[in-house]
């Protein structure tokens, strides 16, 4: 759930939910409205598929991962800390990361750490996907459950979202069992069709609907100390 929207092909098995994560957290960035140069930290930032979107909007981009991610800048140690002080970062990036983290409270105590007073953590996670180890995959959430997650661990929640609904989300799953099993010659255009249903049935479904049922969850919540 990592590659950047701009440098897939048309027939990329999950374009359509990567492009609409894709402008949900790029409206969530420029809706903070932060001056240029804020700190940013992506706390696991994978192959930085963001850092571009951040950088473009005047943040000072930072990528946290384990010490084995080339592309990291800071290195997560094995108790999934970073060597940096108590509220360094503004704005916290964490897309796609909850899921694949054995101990979600303790991973968002660390960002409420890292956030400076009145942060912003932009936080996006699953709630209906396929079994996906990267290296492990735990968790899915219904968006009630990432609240109180949040909250719990010492959050104040500012928005949230459901991004592609259940319908678009029932194409994407279908998809998915299906694609693997057809001949490769026949997948490209198998998974384009794919694709374009799940836009068209997207339409369809209203945020409410959606805020119920959704392959993916975004939210942005606040630390105050």
């Amino acid at each position: 759930m990592s590659a950047a929207t701009g440098a897939m092909p048309w027939w990329y098995w999950n374009r359509f939910v990567l492009q609409r994560l894709r402008e949900g957290v790029e409206r969530e960035l420029l809706g903070l409205d932060l001056p240029e140069e804020t700190p940013l930290l992506e706390f696991g930032c994978g192959n930085k598929p963001y850092a571009d979107m951040a950088t473009r909007y005047g943040y000072c981009y930072e990528g946290a991962d384990f010490k084995d991610n080339k592309h990291a800048d800071i290195v997560i140690d094995e108790a999934g800390r970073v060597d940096c002080k108590d509220g360094t970062y503004p704005v916290v990036l964490s897309i796609q990361v909850l899921e694949h983290v054995p101990d979600p409270g303790a991973y968002l105590r660390e960002v409420r750490r890292l956030l400076s007073d009145g942060g912003r953590l932009v936080l996006s996670t699953h709630g209906m996907w396929e079994y996906h180890p990267c290296p492990t995959d735990y968790w899915r959430w219904t968006l009630d459950g990432l609240e109180k997650l949040l909250i719990d661990n010492g959050f104040k929640v500012e928005s949230k979202q459901g991004i592609v609904g259940l319908m678009a989300a029932s194409v994407q799953l279908f998809q998915d069992s299906v694609r693997r099993r057809l001949p490769r010659g026949f997948r490209q255009v198998f998974v384009f069709l794919c694709q374009g249903i799940m836009s068209l049935l997207d339409r369809m479904q209203g945020t409410n609907s959606k805020n119920r049922n959704s392959m993916i969850y975004l939210l942005v919540a606040s630390v105050e100390r």
